[in-house]
């Protein structure tokens, strides 16, 4: 299976960034798959998809099921980053 460092270091940004956010991790069936948290603040939501190896695509409060990311980034952090902007009105 692959590394989980990815996911918890996603996790951990956005628990840092918006602490009052619910935070759900949804983990791939197959080792090599997609992992997904899914991020509720303020009656908003968003969702992040992290493909390790290849980024994190992260699809805010106005994304349709499957449509893909709005944004794809390289770093957990600033995945991250741009989700709480999006997600608090920031951006």
């Amino acid at each position: 299976m692959a590394s989980l460092n990815g996911i918890e270091d996603l996790h951990a940004a956005i628990a840092r960034l918006l602490p009052q956010a619910h935070i759900a991790v949804d983990a791939p069936q197959q080792p090599e798959g997609s992992w997904f948290i899914d991020v509720h603040y303020a009656g908003k939501s968003g969702t992040v998809e992290w493909r390790p190896g290849q980024g994190y695509g992260v699809a805010g409060t106005d994304a349709v099921y499957g449509e893909g990311p709005e944004r794809i980034f390289a770093d957990a952090v600033t995945a991250a980053k741009y989700l709480v902007s999006v997600l608090a009105d920031t951006a």
